[in-house]
């Protein structure tokens, strides 16, 4: 059962969230971070390809 208890104080408000849902915000926080990792690891390696292609490019023409 998911139960979510709100209390409000003026403009505050406070949710207390059920253990299955802090487990699927733990899940997608470590899947974005997954994903920007991801990101970075491919921009790095498409930046190195460039590089080396280039320089390829560079000695075959010389």
């Amino acid at each position: 059962m998911i139960e979510m208890i709100k209390i409000k104080k003026k403009t505050t408000t406070i949710v207390v969230r059920s253990k299955s849902q802090n487990k699927v915000s733990i899940i997608n926080t470590r899947l974005a971070e997954f994903k920007k990792r991801e990101r970075e690891r491919l921009l790095v390696s498409s930046t190195f390809n460039i590089v080396a292609f280039s320089f390829m490019l560079c000695l075959t023409f010389q």
